[in-house]
């Protein structure tokens, strides 16, 4: 999945990662991946 590569949220179609959002990453990525 290329996000939880490079953490670039633009590749979900959404906004730049903020910070805290940065630190949650992998968070999201396990989200998306289920979905």
């Amino acid at each position: 999945m290329e996000f939880a590569k490079n953490g670039d949220a633009t590749l979900l179609g959404r906004a730049p990662l903020s910070e805290s959002e940065e630190k949650a990453k992998m968070l999201i990525a396990t989200d998306y991946a289920r979905k």
